[in-house]
Parts: C-alpha cells; sequence; structure tokens
C-alpha cells in the first residue's frame, strides 16, 4: 500500500471514530457508519445521503489495493488526483467541524455548490451555475 493509501484509510477511520464517539455521547452505544454518515449530513445541513461513512472512497480502495476483494480486481487500477483532493478537503471539513463546532469556509462552499447543483436551492439572481 502506498503512503497516500495508508493517509487516505487513517485519516477516514479518525473521521469515523470522532463521528461514532460524537452518536455515543448523544446515546448511541453502537453506531454504525450509515448512521455516522447521517450525522454529517444533519450538521452539514444536506439532505441524508443513506449512505455509509464516505463509503465511496472505501470501495475504490479496496478494489485498488486488495485484487481478491468482495468489489472485483483493477487490471489496472484507477487512481485520480481529485480523489485524493477531494477527500482531502472532505475530510478537513469533518475534523474542523467537529473540533469547533462550525463549517470551514471551503466546505460551506462545498456544501452551497452541491445544494445549488442538486437543484436544492436557488440560483443568486444573475450569476449562472458555474460562475460561483
Amino acid at each position: 500500500m502506498g503512503i497516500t493509501s495508508q493517509a487516505g484509510r487513517r485519516a477516514t477511520t479518525c473521521g469515523s471514530n470522532t463521528a461514532y464517539g460524537r452518536l455515543r455521547e448523544s446515546d448511541n452505544p453502537n453506531p454504525t457508519s450509515a448512521q455516522a454518515q447521517a450525522y454529517l449530513d444533519d450538521l452539514w445541513g444536506v439532505p441524508r445521503t443513506n449512505r455509509k461513512f464516505f463509503v465511496d472512497y472505501y470501495i475504490d480502495r479496496i478494489r485498488n489495493f486488495h485484487t481478491d476483494s468482495r468489489y472485483g480486481a483493477e487490471p489496472i487500477p484507477f487512481f485520480s488526483i481529485d480523489d485524493i483532493w477531494d477527500l482531502t478537503a472532505a475530510l478537513k471539513g469533518v475534523f474542523y467541524l467537529l473540533t469547533t463546532g462550525e463549517m470551514h469556509d471551503e466546505t460551506r462552499m462545498n456544501r452551497d455548490n452541491f445544494l445549488k447543483h442538486a437543484g436544492l436551492v436557488p440560483w443568486t439572481e444573475g450569476v449562472a451555475p458555474n460562475e460561483d
């Protein structure tokens, strides 16, 4: 496993464990990965995804580094630097929010863009979708 994979695995584990700890503090003795993601969805103010905590990154990592996984093998592993940047930005937002109780500016911008592209909030008048 490369350094990036190890660092990403450790960071996502740390993020999920922190979310689990918050859920345990709120009387959930055995939280699931899906509950951790729902907790973050609620904190971020986005509709619940009904997915597990950072599941897409997990599946990609397993498929690329463990050739006999239940997700199948990749004959030529596909890696994208965007995935590393996106995961870093998302986890930075998770840690900042869970540590300070406030949303990081970059996280707020990404959340607002997600909500706009999903059609869940209106576009600012006079601003095209790709201009903000």
